[in-house]
């Protein structure tokens, strides 16, 4: 994937951290890429698209995406120490959608800084790149929307950052 991402062309690029990321959700948990895709759609169109957002759309959104978080931790909870034994094999657990506690999070921390009026203009493309980024999904960390368009905007190939991130991995995994 960071390969492919690499031979692009820029204006190709974020459309490809988009798509790598909706495969693998598709692919891992098609109910996470659902769940996920809403909750896009929703905070595009309710925080991202208009110039400013109201504090009642604000307190909607963070109720929706705070909702719905909770909503699946608390289902997975009572099916998990409710659930009788399953004789059928082909049954799977109840799972929570992959990375929907950072998304859910991402989102909010969009929502206040719309509402703030600190996100610049952007489109559609900028803000999926921003909640669909891949590597952040798992363990995040909850990286600020200017921030993350800034350093999409900027980057580089260095091979000196490049090897100082490999031995970061070679660390992380000793």
């Amino acid at each position: 994937t960071v390969a492919v991402h690499w031979m692009l062309p820029p204006k190709f690029q974020g459309t490809w951290i988009v798509l790598a990321s909706a495969a693998f959700l598709g692919y891992r948990d098609p109910s996470s890429l659902l769940v996920l895709s809403i909750l896009t759609g929703a905070f595009y169109a309710f925080a991202a698209k208009p110039p400013s957002i109201s504090g009642k759309t604000l307190t909607a959104l963070i109720t929706l995406a705070s909702g719905v978080l909770v909503a699946f931790k608390v289902y997975a909870q009572i099916h998990a120490n409710h659930n009788p034994i399953d004789l059928d094999p082909r049954t799977e657990d109840f799972i929570v959608p992959l990375g929907l506690s950072y998304y859910a999070f991402r989102c909010i921390h969009y929502t206040i800084e719309k509402y703030k009026g600190t996100i610049p203009a952007h489109g559609f493309g900028a803000f999926a790149q921003y909640l669909f980024f891949l590597p952040t999904f798992a363990a995040g960390p909850i990286h600020r929307f200017p921030a993350f368009e800034r350093d999409l905007s900027r980057k580089r190939y260095d091979p000196f950052l490049f090897a100082e991130g490999l031995e970061r991995l070679l660390f992380g995994y000793v």
